[in-house]
């Protein structure tokens, strides 16, 4: 299953170029290559991103005690990644997974901002 630029127009995918390549790779590695896996997977991600536009949380600001305890570890990537815990497992399944890893989420949070890693992230979060 490949994706292409097409298949997202309808629901008005912004920044879909950013991501598309990313995703068509993870889809196979993390087996969403089923009807049933896209439909589970696929509404989430353009839920938490609003189709693909933001890869950061928009931090409440009625809310100061949530955003003090988040700290610099707020939800990132498609799919959000929150808490320091989060962002930690990821770094550390990356460098089990990924031959010659050598990031480190927790140390750069800004990391999962990027299009390569809030895809890598998003299918990994999911997983």
């Amino acid at each position: 299953m490949k994706f292409v630029k097409n298949d997202f127009e309808k629901i008005k995918a912004t920044n879909i170029d950013l991501y598309l390549d990313w995703f068509n790779l993870y889809c196979e590695q993390f087996k969403v290559n089923t009807v049933n896996r896209l439909l589970c997977f696929l509404p989430n991600v353009l839920h938490e991103s609003m189709n693909f536009k933001y890869v950061k949380e928009i931090l409440p600001k009625n809310n100061p005690e949530y955003v003090k305890r988040l700290g610099k570890y707020f939800g990132r990537s498609l799919l959000q990644i929150t808490w320091e815990r989060n962002y930690k497992l990821f770094t550390e399944w990356c460098k089990q997974n990924i031959q010659g890893f050598d990031k480190d989420f927790v140390k750069n949070p800004e990391l999962l901002e990027t299009p390569q890693y809030s895809v890598l992230a998003a299918f990994w979060y999911w997983k």
